[in-house]
């Protein structure tokens, strides 16, 4: 079994680690008042240091995990495995923090008892446990809604090609990196490409929806799918379709693009392809820098 692709994309991956963050300071200032072996605290003179300090290297591990997830899919895909693995990581070695923390920082003395290490190992679950669960939810419904909005977008290329086979050249069909069919779609239909890691991100209309899929793919084999189209490179993580750009707000070198989709985030410009895109554009598409 595979992890949802939507839970290994970079930005969900970090936006996870502040979802753990933020729960995790509501869930102790519940269980305080319940446990004798907790100290962490953000009013008591004495702990905040110690506070913040383990705070600190518990964000540390939870994004050198998430970093290693990002690694792997250089290789492949990471199973579930590899994810539960690494969600265990996490809760171990913070569990094992506190402790040293707990027993070095807050009382020298101390000796470490087996109420103290299972107290850690359990807080730690359990404030693990409803994030990450709500997470592993959220990614699995929006993956499935990639993968049915993309059936239903080889469905309508299916039922457009046997009625008129002359529109099929204006159909591109986007493969993985093993060269498995993903998704097919109508060159107008395409908005933007943006690049994530050792994925790309294809954001298209559907029947006037907005949707997205995300492809394991190498962003140059897709340049090189679109060279022959109207497409553009306007930046190194994005491709664009001209033909959606409503206004171009352009400086002297660079600008952003304001899509003709309502809820399409903006589109950055870098130096390196501002005249070509500007060369593509029609002149009612370019405003001055605002």
């Amino acid at each position: 079994m595979t992890t949802p692709r939507y839970l290994l994309r970079k930005n969900f991956l970090f936006v996870t680690v502040a979802f753990v963050v933020v729960f995790s300071v509501l869930y102790l200032s519940f269980y305080r008042p319940y446990s004798e072996t907790f100290w962490l605290s953000l009013v008591e003179r004495d702990k905040i240091i110690p506070t913040l300090l383990f705070y600190l290297f518990a964000i540390g591990i939870l994004l050198s995990s998430k970093s290693i997830l990002l690694a792997l899919q250089k290789s492949k895909d990471p199973s579930g495995v590899a994810y539960v693995l690494a969600v265990a990581g996490e809760w171990l070695l913070i569990s094992a923090l506190y402790v040293f923390f707990s027993r070095y920082v807050i009382e020298p003395h101390l000796n470490v008892s087996m109420r103290l290490c299972l107290s850690s190992l359990f807080c730690v679950f359990t404030i693990q446990l409803i994030p990450y669960t709500m997470c592993v939810l959220y990614a699995s419904v929006k993956d499935k809604d990639e993968k049915i909005a993309a059936m239903k977008a080889m469905t309508r290329k299916s039922e457009i090609s046997i009625m008129y086979k002359e529109l099929s050249q204006d159909f591109i069909e986007f493969r993985d990196n093993n060269g498995n069919l993903r998704l097919t779609l109508n060159a107008a239909d395409i908005l933007y490409i943006e690049s994530q890691d050792n994925y790309v991100n294809i954001n298209y209309i559907l029947d006037d929806k907005l949707e997205s899929y995300l492809l394991r793919c190498r962003t140059r084999d897709v340049e090189e799918l679109l060279k022959d189209r109207e497409f553009c490179r306007c930046h190194r993580s994005y491709i664009v379709n001209p033909r959606h750009v409503r206004t171009f707000y352009s400086g002297s070198t660079r600008g952003r693009l304001v899509l003709d989709v309502q809820k399409s985030k903006e589109i950055p410009v870098s130096s390196t392809y501002f005249q070509t895109l500007e060369q593509m554009l029609r002149p009612e598409q370019t405003a001055p820098s605002r």
